[in-house]
Order: C-alpha cells, then sequence, then structure tokens
C-alpha cells in the first residue's frame, strides 16, 4: 500500500455512528479501537498540525437516536511507521519467529530504548514490529494536555 498498510479505505459512504444518551455520552476527543482512532475535530485540528504526514483520516457521519446532530468525529490512523527502530540490546522485548515484537509478560511494562537515528523528529509514529500500538514524544502529550484534550491515554514505554 502506499503508505503503509494502516491507510484507511475510500469508504462508499461515511461509516455512521448513532448515539444514545441512555447508554452513555458520546466519544471524547480520542479513543482506539483495533489499531484505529475515532476522534473529534479538535484532536484532528491538533494532529494536523503536529504530525501532518503521520496521520490518514476518513469523515464519519453522526446523530443521536432522536435525530439530532452528535458531535462531528472522524476515523483516523497512524501511517508513519519505522522498522527496526528500537534498540534490541537496551530493550526488555523479545522478536518472535516472524520478526514481530513479543512485550514481556504481565506484569512486566514493556521498556523500549527507541533509535533516534531512525525516528528522528517524528513526534507520532507506529513500529512495523508491533503494529498494534500508537507511539508518540513528550512534546505531543504535552500539546494534546495542553489542548484540553480528554480520553487520551499515555503509558511511558
Amino acid at each position: 500500500m502506499p503508505r503503509g498498510p494502516w491507510t484507511l479505505p475510500d469508504y462508499l459512504e461515511p461509516p455512521h455512528f448513532v448515539f444514545d444518551r441512555r447508554l452513555g455520552r458520546p466519544p471524547h476527543d480520542s479513543g482506539m479501537r483495533d489499531g484505529l482512532f475515532l476522534i473529534s475535530a479538535k484532536m484532528k485540528s491538533l494532529l494536523e498540525e503536529l504530525a501532518p504526514d503521520a496521520w490518514d483520516y476518513r469523515p464519519c457521519s453522526t446523530s443521536y437516536r432522536n435525530g439530532q446532530p452528535a458531535p462531528e468525529l472522524w476515523i483516523g490512523s497512524v501511517v508513519r511507521a519505522f522498522k527496526e527502530a528500537v534498540d534490541l540490546e537496551n530493550s526488555n522485548i523479545k522478536v518472535s519467529a516472524y520478526g514481530l515484537y513479543l512485550p514481556p509478560m504481565y506484569p512486566q511494562k514493556m521498556e523500549l530504548a527507541l533509535k533516534s537515528e531512525v525516528i528522528g523528529s517524528a513526534n507520532c509514529f507506529r513500529l512495523r514490529e508491533y503494529p498494534i500500538s500508537a507511539f508518540c514524544d513528550d512534546n505531543f502529550r504535552e500539546r494534546c494536555k495542553e489542548a484540553g484534550l480528554r480520553g487520551i491515554s499515555f503509558e511511558r514505554v
């Protein structure tokens, strides 16, 4: 695929999400499921500023169950990915027979040492050998906090 396997398809029509206030509130500014993000317009604006070449987006249509319009949402995917960006000697992960990274067993947390010569100044990316997660730098995390974005969690690795 031209920008990696996480590029979103060109949908025939926008995905439609219907929210029912009796079942809970609409999503926060960001939520992740199966490697894809459901993001607000506010989050998308920040991502376009901080990492314009790192993301792929598709608009969604939204409504409440009663037919009223719901908040604007986008499906997003991190398409910037690096191969062999982890210093394996200084990290606590193993490599599978297929070349994928295996995190340590619970309760030990994953500790990654990234190669700055591979990552460069990228502040949002994936690792090709560990595609289930998205990674960011401290600047990206701080900007999300400053913007008051909700629903985003960060874990130091």
